[in-house]
């Protein structure tokens, strides 16, 4: 059992509403234009049912996180059930305290999708993903999408709500001055992500300590925050099996782009 793990155990009584709420209000500035993100993708998963014409669609979302994104999946239609799927367990534990009312129809798993095996019994199909890919590089994201179109129904999408880097220095630039802009327009009222963490590990005996070694243990980070741009993903995506590959929703930097199961 690693520290973490150990942590979470002890401190469950600690991951209540308000954490919860914090993490919200720190992602909501953090991520420009998140909700409109997540509306892409709940129109994305709909239609999906709509064009399979299934009564009960299977969603898998990668680095779930505390379940924000599954969350609102599952609220937003009860032909939804998802598999939660991050590496982080003190998250997967706040995941699991707060969306009780919709227990019966998700499963939280503890897994890093940078190396498990996504295909499970029971095909998936729609497969999800918020702000979590661009931790990934190249080769692990090629990776991800092979196992990603191994694990959907054809016919089944693909949606990544994501930064995309600009295809060329100038389209960087505007995005650069999008970000710019953005932070002059709503400063920031809250915690960032790096404050979040920090702030925990001084309300927290121990929880520091803990996320510091999981954090050496699982070597998380590989990407770029500035994501990799659309002409990549294009093309990784054909090449796993997807056809249809799209940018759904952009506004600078952040986008939610897919493609569909061939």
């Amino acid at each position: 059992m690693s520290l973490l793990h150990a942590w979470v155990a002890q401190n469950r009584h600690l991951l209540t509403p308000e954490i919860y709420a914090r993490w919200e209000a720190m992602q909501d500035h953090h991520i420009p234009h998140r909700e409109a993100q997540m509306e892409a993708i709940k129109k994305i998963v709909g239609t999906t049912s709509w064009r399979l014409n299934e009564d009960r669609l299977r969603a898998l979302d990668l680095g779930c996180g505390p379940g924000s994104l599954t969350g609102r999946l599952l609220r937003f239609g009860k032909q939804v059930w998802a598999v939660g799927m991050d590496a982080d367990p003190m998250l997967l534990a706040l995941a699991k305290s707060m969306h009780t009312d919709v227990a019966d129809r998700v499963v939280w798993v503890e897994a890093d999708f940078r190396t498990t095996r996504l295909a499970m019994s029971e095909p998936f199909q729609a497969i999800v993903s918020a702000t979590a890919l661009h931790w990934l590089g190249p080769d692990a994201l090629r990776s991800l999408y092979h196992r990603c179109a191994e694990a959907l129904v054809t016919g089944g999408v693909l949606a990544i709500a994501d930064p995309l880097a600009g295809e060329s220095t100038w389209r960087q630039g505007m995005i650069g001055y999008d970000d710019r802009l953005w932070k002059e327009t709503y400063p920031h009222p809250g915690e960032t992500w790096a404050q979040f963490y920090e702030n925990l590990a001084n309300e927290w005996p121990g929880f520091g300590e803990a996320m510091e070694d999981f954090r050496q243990r699982a070597g998380l980070w590989q990407g770029d925050d500035n994501g990799l741009p659309w002409s990549f993903h294009q093309a990784a995506l054909v090449e796993a099996g997807f056809g249809e590959p799209e940018i759904y929703f952009r506004h600078g930097r952040q986008a939610v782009f897919g493609a569909v199961k061939r």
